[in-house]
């Protein structure tokens, strides 16, 4: 009889509480500067409602942001939306990696996260010196190809076709790792880099032009 009471227990507990996933991770604002909060939006799922009920953690090791949340989820068998809000002080130019981990418990809170580790996901951003101005016209600037080996061409719209243009990289912990100049003749770019992962910001002047990532391969 014990052995029956558990069993039908057990049934009633949710039985895929590592069944979460992360939607989506948005910075505001998109493109912070020195003197902007910063806030992360993390949209999250769950098999299995409600899900109102978390607790949330955050910190900081260098240019390494990172939160987590646990999630105490019952035993309804409907989807679950939340979004997951993070804040951040202000933080020099350069570039930062934002890591976020959420998990899984059976209601009631306070709950304990499931056996197996709910998922994770990251972004990378730039915080640009408060004097550039992202602007979307300037678009199509891209560097080509990526993944890129030994050099990389940096492809300008008309607008821009007679401009110096700078190219600053960075590692995925915000270490400036290379300057490159891009004169209106010579667009070809020579990499002298370790393969891996990179950050980059394009610059006229002091005029902010473009942002993005760069894969180099060994």
């Amino acid at each position: 009889m014990k052995t029956k009471i558990l069993f039908t227990l057990l049934l009633a507990l949710p039985l895929h509480l590592s069944a979460q996933s992360i939607s989506k991770i948005t910075l505001v604002p998109a493109n912070p500067t020195p003197s902007d909060s910063l806030m992360f939006l993390v949209d999250v799922q769950f098999t299995s409602g409600s899900c109102d009920a978390y607790i949330t953690n955050s910190g900081q090791v260098g240019n390494q942001l990172y939160a987590n949340a646990l999630h105490c989820v019952g035993a309804l068998a409907v989807i679950c939306d939340v979004t997951d809000t993070f804040y951040f002080p202000p933080q020099p130019a350069g570039a930062y990696t934002f890591t976020f981990q959420v998990n899984a418990g059976g209601a009631p809170a306070p709950c304990t996260p499931g056996i197996v580790a709910g998922p994770s996901d990251s972004i990378t951003f730039l915080v640009n010196p408060t004097h550039v101005h992202p602007t979307q016209a300037f678009e199509m600037v891209q560097l080509v190809p990526n993944p890129a080996r030994n050099s990389v061409l940096l492809n300008v719209p008309e607008n821009l076709s007679t401009f110096t243009l700078t190219v600053q990289l960075y590692d995925l912990a915000g270490k400036h790792v290379a300057t490159l100049a891009s004169p209106a003749h010579n667009r070809m770019l020579q990499l002298d880099l370790p393969g891996g992962h990179y950050t980059y910001q394009v610059i006229h002047g002091t005029r902010f032009i473009q942002h993005g990532q760069l894969i180099v391969n060994p």
